[in-house]
């Protein structure tokens, strides 16, 4: 697995994850693809201050699949994603102490990580989480869909959502992720969010 510390001259800045390891993806897509019956497309989360949602596609917090938090540690395939990730960029990465970066540290005991699959035409409008950072790791075969980049609007970048890569950015910046395209009734783009919350 490699992580970059990515800073633009935009004034973007985040932490870029590529070739996370094939068998921890596995797992963790199928962690995904069992917790499906779970999923909803309600999430209360995904709306702006009027009410109205936001996104489209399914989700499911982890919270709602193991009853606390020690147990989610021990036995997610999702959660020791997140966790490999975060411990590569804390053994291989610098960060200045004014870096919103910082925050990495504090993921090591995250709870808050959303699982999500979307179909053709799902979306997930401009906003920003309210957290200190988030996680988003991509698990799908990107042969299986086109679309669904992750945009962060303010900035102007747009990151392609490849198999096996992952980015770790500051919550407040305003994201999207653009429309998937895909056969019908077909659940892709399965992605694992982690919330760093203060």
């Amino acid at each position: 697995m490699k992580v970059e510390h990515i800073k633009k001259p935009t004034g973007a800045e985040y932490i870029y994850a590529t070739e996370i390891p094939e068998d921890i993806l596995f797992y963790a897509r199928r962690e995904v693809a069992r917790a499906m019956p779970l999923m909803s497309g309600n999430n209360p989360s995904a709306r702006d201050d009027a009410g109205v949602s936001m996104r489209r596609g399914k989700t499911v917090f982890l919270s709602t699949i193991y009853q606390d938090l020690v147990h989610q540690q021990l036995f997610s395939d999702s959660h020791h994603l997140v966790q490999a990730v975060v411990a590569k960029a804390i053994d291989d990465l610098d960060f200045m102490p004014d870096s919103p970066m910082m925050q990495i540290y504090a993921l090591q005991g995250t709870g808050g990580i959303l699982l999500s699959t979307y179909q053709s035409g799902d979306c997930y409008g401009a906003h920003p989480d309210r957290a200190m950072l988030t996680g988003l790791f991509w698990l799908s075969d990107n042969s299986e869909f086109s679309g669904g980049e992750l945009i962060l609007s303010q900035f102007g970048e747009r990151i392609e959502p490849k198999m096996g890569t992952g980015i770790i950015f500051p919550s407040w910046y305003v994201h999207e992720v653009l429309p998937v395209i895909t056969r019908p009734n077909f659940d892709t783009r399965f992605t694992i969010t982690c919330f760093c919350h203060p």
